[in-house]
């Protein structure tokens, strides 16, 4: 190679240095935002951990709206499970106040709900499950039914009505899945993840310990 040859193929590498390191820069920069949002497993949802206490989701939460029974019975086909039989604040007397003797701490099923009073907003639930054994918190779930807020967003991209085969895509291979009733299920053990479809789209997220068979 002559020297003119390799002068002109000096400065034609130093004329592509600056696009190169603009590719290298957002090579990386693509890395690290796929390595922030890529699925992960999940202990804490919605500012609350599995493993919490009662006493500490009261102090992150409050008091719930409503409480229930327990969430990890066996329940019939159709039955929510995450869905209040007494409200907190009902006074003594009407149909759906806590039985007496008892309070919401005696409940193993903590129901909060945001926008019920401001029907512009959507509604928006989050449900909490406590171990019957333990008391600590061993499933969370979140629903809304107005997906522009993201209320239920998780950071690898799964929502509220996004799609089953967006989320697939995203989480892969699911440990197993059941379709009951026109309800289909996602079970995700190594996410701790559960995801609830109806019409090919996502309408709950569950936040739990699974177990190995999810049955």
């Amino acid at each position: 190679m002559t020297e003119s040859v390799r002068s002109r193929t000096a400065w034609l590498w130093i004329g592509r240095a600056p696009l190169l390191l603009a590719m290298v820069a957002l090579g990386g920069v693509a890395t690290v935002r796929w390595l922030e949002h890529r699925p992960r497993r999940l202990t804490s949802y919605q500012g609350v951990s599995l493993g919490d206490s009662k006493k500490v989701v009261e102090y992150k939460k409050g008091e719930p709206e409503g409480v229930g029974d327990d969430p990890s019975l066996p329940q019939p086909l159709g039955y929510n499970p995450f869905k209040h039989i007494y409200t907190v604040a009902a006074d003594e007397g009407q149909t759906d106040a806590i039985p007496n003797g008892k309070s919401f701490k005696d409940f193993n099923l903590w129901s909060y709900s945001y926008g019920l009073k401001d029907p512009s907003t959507g509604t928006k639930l989050l449900d909490i499950g406590f171990d019957k054994k333990t008391n600590l918190v061993d499933q969370i779930e979140c629903f809304a039914d107005e997906p522009v807020e993201k209320f239920c967003d998780l950071e690898s991209g799964i929502g509220i009505d996004v799609s089953e085969q967006k989320a697939r895509n995203i989480l892969g291979v699911p440990t197993t899945e059941t379709l009951i009733e026109g309800t289909k299920t996602l079970f995700y053990q190594r996410y701790n993840l559960r995801l609830g479809l109806q019409r090919q789209k996502i309408k709950n997220i569950y936040v739990t310990y699974l177990q190995a068979d999810t049955h």
